[in-house]
């Protein structure tokens, strides 16, 4: 016969509320600290402040969310404790039920606070548009504890101890840029002129992406409260939607938790291979980076050594013993070190031929071409090309890199040893016979984009035809650029010299116009190309700062504007004889 006894117990939440506060009053404490570092910056800025927290919350609602949960439920944890209160006659779903309605009290109880002190300072210093800044603080913290508190409970049914917990809490929020870091560690490197995006494992840790989110974009502006709302609110909505998912995972798990599994590292027995597999995964990774970036010993000896002691440490974790040392242990560690060697030998020989790989001319849409120097995992393109002859030549240059590779061996040429080279004499440049280091995004007519990362030899072709490249006016100006635009947008301009920081204002729409064309004519000569690559680092004379978009560098060699300052008045002969040129 079914129990009518209801899902939610007062008395347990108010025992909680009353039995925990001090849990919950330090947490006050510290956000009501938090909004006096938040008044300190000045009336103009506390609403952007308040929002921008947010990130720093991250980091702090993730470890409060933890505690809340081990607090509550750490009964489960020690046997005595969790068998007298099952004993009482008390459905489990009323005991989850009313402990996961006094976690969420913990949180909101507090920002609640924070939230109403925040509104009541907006509406005091104005202006009125700023006001609902602190309910939008209050939806966000709350949507983050949502996550992680789900998280966490939900870690809290698959082991059985409070450090088992911690652990497992870190491997789920972090979990995916483990993963990212192993591939980028050890597979990478073998795969050339592959490189990882990390985007999508930060998307899969809440933490890393709540920290670096902008929310703040320009707070005085109209309608800046459903810019957030829509747009940057999306993820916070998402993961708390999970972690809701994750207590209702939860409390089935509580359904058929065995309660003499107090005390074992792991609840679910289905689960210890996999922890063992990933920690000793881990523990290898972690050998072999300190021994290659710390101490500066690059051998694989240290990755499958780091495999053996994470694997028998796994175990004495799960078995609760350093007795683990059998036959049977010692041929699983075997077999896990065995499958992970194939997996890097199957890397290193390219069997897929992943490295090998080079698109035909009639498969690609349009080829984006970028240097990645500064930013080897950005996605942006500098020039995008569609004329047929001009994708094959970017396929020429791209085999011409694969054919070098292939032809100094894979030992002697790994990944992470190739890297832009900057031009170091004007011979170099004009021969253009040097290292560049090139993104290319083949955007291929299947409708899928595949991007290689490649140190390019610029011969006198390649190099032709990239200084052209990306000398063209829409990868100067970035973006199409007319000479109408040009004017409109810089009522004024401001040059200003690289030695003493001289500068120079033009106004007059006429000179304007003469500085544009001089440009243009210096962008289809092929020598206004902005990679710092295809000059010496001497050669910048001039930087052209623009009211709208990144300044445009001025080299030596760009002889139809300096033409232009030299009849303006600049005196770039002085300018070119402090630089030796």
């Amino acid at each position: 016969m079914k129990s009518n006894q209801s899902s939610f117990n007062a008395t347990i939440f108010k025992k909680n509320l009353t039995r925990f506060s001090p849990a919950w009053g330090l947490y006050t404490i510290c956000a009501l600290m938090g909004l006096v570092l938040v008044m300190d910056s000045g009336r103009h800025w506390i609403a952007s402040n308040l929002i921008q927290s947010l990130q720093v919350l991250a980091l702090i609602t993730p470890c409060y969310a933890l505690i809340c949960a081990q607090l509550l439920f750490g009964d489960l944890y020690n046997s005595r404790m969790c068998n007298a209160l099952h004993a009482l006659p008390m459905k489990r779903e009323t005991w989850f039920v009313s402990n996961v309605l006094s976690g969420f009290a913990f949180h909101l109880i507090p920002t609640a606070i924070m939230a109403a002190l925040a509104a009541i300072l907006l509406l005091l210093v104005g202006p009125a548009d700023n006001i609902p800044a602190a309910g939008i603080w209050f939806a966000g913290v709350n949507l983050q504890f949502m996550c992680f508190f789900g998280i966490a409970v939900f870690c809290v049914f698959c082991v059985g101890s409070r450090f088992a917990q911690a652990v497992v809490y870190g491997i789920v929020n972090f979990g995916a840029l483990i993963i990212g870091w192993l591939l980028e560690l050890l597979y990478v490197p073998q795969f050339y002129g592959i490189r990882l995006d990390f985007e999508p494992f930060f998307n899969f840790c809440p933490c890393g992406k709540m920290m670096e989110a902008a929310f703040v974009d320009d707070m005085h502006g109209a309608g800046w409260v459903e810019y957030y709302l829509g747009e940057a609110f999306a993820y916070y909505f998402i993961v708390a939607a999970v972690g809701i998912a994750l207590l209702f995972a939860a409390m089935r798990l509580y359904r058929r938790r065995n309660l003499e599994c107090a005390g074992d590292f792991m609840a679910i027995k289905g689960l210890e291979p996999v922890f063992q597999v990933v920690f000793s995964l881990m523990a290898g990774a972690v050998f072999y980076f300190f021994t290659d970036q710390i101490i500066g010993i690059n051998t694989l000896f240290f990755l499958f050594a780091g495999l053996a002691v994470g694997w028998f440490v796994g175990k004495m974790l799960l078995e609760r013993t350093p007795r683990v040392f059998r036959l049977k242990s010692f041929l699983r560690c075997g077999a896990l070190m065995l499958v992970f060697g194939l997996t890097l030998v199957v890397a290193s020989l390219d069997i897929f031929g992943i490295v090998r790989w080079v698109p035909e001319a009639d498969q690609v849409e349009s080829v984006g071409l970028s240097n990645y120097w500064y930013s080897p995992y950005n996605l942006h393109e500098d020039i995008t090309l569609t004329d047929p002859a001009e994708i094959q030549q970017v396929i020429d240059m791209h085999q011409e890199a694969v054919d070098f590779y292939e032809q100094y061996g894979r030992s002697q040429f790994r990944i992470e040893t190739v890297t832009a080279e900057y031009v170091y004499s004007k011979e170099d440049a004009e021969r253009m016979d040097f290292s560049l280091s090139m993104t290319i995004h083949y955007h291929m007519k299947s409708g899928r984009t595949v991007s290689r990362y490649y140190s390019v030899w610029m011969g006198d072709e390649t190099g032709d035809f990239l200084r052209q490249v990306f000398s063209r006016p829409e990868t100067v100006f970035g973006s199409d650029m007319t000479e109408e635009r040009f004017l409109e947008e810089n009522s004024l301009l401001l040059l200003r010299d690289t030695w003493d920081g001289q500068e120079i204002y033009v106004h007059d729409p006429a000179d304007l116009r003469g500085l544009y064309r001089a440009i243009i004519a210096d962008c289809e000569a092929g020598t206004m190309a902005q990679l710092w690559d295809f000059h010496h680092p001497d050669e910048s004379l001039y930087w052209i700062n623009r009211s709208a978009g990144e300044a445009i560098t001025v080299f030596s060699n760009a002889e139809n504007t300096l033409n232009w300052l030299r009849a303006y008045g600049a005196d770039v002969d002085a300018l070119l004889e402090k630089f030796g040129r």
